[in-house]
């Protein structure tokens, strides 16, 4: 959506993105109650929108990384306690377990 509110040029200075606005800003694709605003409030409405979506998707991720970590130390842990040898694992088949645990990070 703040693709639709503002169109965004973005320029590359070295290591830094710098995103000025596009010249002349279309505003076609805008909704009605968004056209009779100024330029400055369009760009006020988008750094909150980010912001919300920011919030929203953050937060989830960090979860899920932590909560992927967590069950990666935990096997390592229980390997040592003697899960493998409770269960008759051979060390291919631990590893195949232990792998699982990485795609959690492919998909956070």
């Amino acid at each position: 959506m703040a693709g639709r509110i503002l169109k965004w040029l973005r320029i590359r200075n070295g290591d830094v993105d710098t995103i000025t606005p596009a010249i002349p800003i279309s505003r076609e694709g805008i909704p009605d109650i968004l056209v009779s605003l100024t330029d400055d409030e369009l760009k006020h409405l988008e750094k909150k929108l980010v912001k919300r979506l920011d919030r929203r998707l953050l937060l989830p991720l960090a979860l899920m990384y932590f909560t992927n970590f967590l069950d990666r130390a935990n096997i390592t842990t229980a390997r040592i306690a003697g899960l493998q040898a409770d269960l008759g694992l051979r060390d291919t088949q631990y590893l195949f377990a232990l792998a699982i645990c990485y795609v959690g990070y492919l998909l956070t």
